[in-house]
């Protein structure tokens, strides 16, 4: 997940399915891009704290394990 300078998430990916290719050979599309968006739609309410570099905002990419239930509702499996 990427936090922009604003401190909000402007992109999620899933980690081993960063290319089109690699989606396309192990997922259905329709489910790939449910899943995506119903885990940007339930994360992008969060806010984090601004990181700065020599007082400009900077964006910053952290790790997360997620996972969707079928009812939409996410779970932190984080460790």
């Amino acid at each position: 997940m990427t936090i922009n300078e604003f401190g909000n998430i402007s992109k999620i990916i899933m980690l081993g399915y960063e290319t089109d290719a690699k989606v396309d050979q192990h997922w259905k599309r329709v489910e790939y891009d449910y899943c995506m968006n119903t885990m940007f739609k339930a994360l992008k309410k969060l806010k984090f704290d601004i990181i700065k570099d020599k007082g400009k905002p900077m964006s910053e990419d952290i790790d997360i394990e997620i996972w969707t239930k079928d009812n939409g509702k996410i779970e932190n499996w984080t460790k």
